[in-house]
């Protein structure tokens, strides 16, 4: 085995309190912009690990200053990370980096470990709040210890701790797993350029928005706990079963399996009954059915909307005259298929649960749009929450 891989072998030489005195000032720095810009910023903290490898640059000063001349700046690095995201716009994280080691002439080696902690500022140049295919631009600054390790006649300099800074993009993918794109400057002595694969661990809650938007809007997962919608729905109910709704219906309490006119009224004998036919009239859709969710990022119904949907299926088991085709929306962030797909799945499982219970599946149908047919402006948070719905379009055999 060769002297340069018994080096990387050899374990980093940092202390608890250096790797606590880094951590310490990545909160110091981020603690208060964390608390200004939300104050439920502990319910929205997401776990994360990362591993990554990449090219490191290694420039020692004080080696040129013994006399020795580098022969090769550039050497593999590889690197692991972890952390937390205390919002959607400020993170904190450890991380331990091997930058490798380089040759010296004449007939020595030096080379770089490290290890600290920092702070990371996003902005989301797409989408936001990592959802899939959104794209979140990032600043990085925190305190770094160094270790070296060397042969030959080459003084060590370690143990130095030091302000470092990084830029980078971070590319979030289905799964909770992003890909981050990074630079990092430790000091003049060294600098790292990196590819790195992130994998968080959500044990957030998510706020729910608009929950009075008079249609059934599709919360797209932002956290862990489902999103809200509102469903626009029939709440008027045809109490004789006569086939006129009861706000159609002068009169709603004629006898079972009366004949009726137009009207609702019994007709008179002799009189040859008219044919009718069901009829929706737009005051039908002013009811409003609320807290209907779905889980985070899923097709699936929590039971606060399976209990909300009973009561659906009820209207629609006496409205036989009802046919409903049930449309899904999202707004704009992450990618157009991601959320037509998801928008699809949705609407169809809110067709099979109703199907479960009793309405006959050629009754209804699924469509999801997706981003496609918005409603608001989605350049704003209030635009995207009522972009994000489910509509019921009713009609009638």
């Amino acid at each position: 085995m060769s002297f340069k891989n018994l080096l990387f072998k050899t374990p980093l030489n940092v202390s608890p309190a250096a790797l606590f005195t880094g951590l310490r000032a990545a909160l110091i720095a981020s603690s208060a912009l964390s608390f200004s810009a939300n104050a439920e910023w502990w319910n929205e903290m997401d776990a994360y690990v990362g591993a990554g490898i990449g090219q490191s640059d290694i420039s020692p000063q004080h080696v040129k200053d013994q006399g020795f001349t580098i022969d090769d700046f550039s050497q593999t690095s590889w690197k692991l990370t972890g952390g937390l995201d205390l919002n959607e716009y400020i993170s904190i994280e450890a991380y331990y980096s091997d930058l490798g080691s380089t040759d010296l002439s004449p007939n020595a080696e030096i080379g770089y470990r490290m290890a600290g902690a920092d702070a990371i500022f996003h902005y989301w140049a797409k989408g936001e709040e990592r959802l899939p295919g959104s794209i979140a631009l990032y600043a990085k600054a925190g305190l770094n210890h160094t270790d070296t390790y060397s042969r030959g006649n080459v003084d060590e300099n370690d143990g130095l701790r030091k302000l470092f800074g990084g830029l980078g993009a971070e590319v979030y993918l289905p799964q909770k797993f992003s890909v981050r794109f990074e630079f990092e400057s430790y000091n003049a002595d060294a600098s790292l350029l990196s590819l790195n694969l992130i994998k968080r661990f959500g044990f957030s809650s998510k706020r729910s928005t608009q929950k009075e938007f008079v249609a059934m809007v599709e919360q797209l997962p932002k956290t862990a706990a489902g999103p809200k919608v509102a469903v626009l729905l029939p709440v008027v109910l045809d109490s004789d079963l006569d086939g006129l709704l009861d706000d159609e219906d002068q009169c709603p309490d004629t006898a079972k399996n009366a004949a009726v006119d137009q009207f609702g009224c019994v007709v008179v004998e002799n009189k040859k009954a008219a044919k009718r036919e069901s009829v929706i009239s737009k005051s039908v859709m002013d009811g409003v059915i609320s807290n209907v969710q779905f889980d985070s990022n899923s097709d699936n119904l929590t039971q606060t909307s399976k209990n909300e949907l009973d009561k659906v299926a009820q209207l629609l088991a006496v409205s036989t005259a009802v046919n409903v085709e049930i449309q899904a929306h999202s707004d704009n962030t992450g990618s157009a298929i991601y959320n037509k797909n998801l928008s699809q799945k949705r609407a169809e499982s809110v067709v099979s649960y109703l199907t479960d219970k009793g309405i006959d599946s050629s009754r209804m149908s699924a469509v999801g749009y997706g981003e496609e047919k918005p409603v608001f402006d989605n350049e704003t948070k209030i635009g995207r929450a009522k972009n994000r719905r489910v509509e019921f379009i009713l009609t009638t055999n």
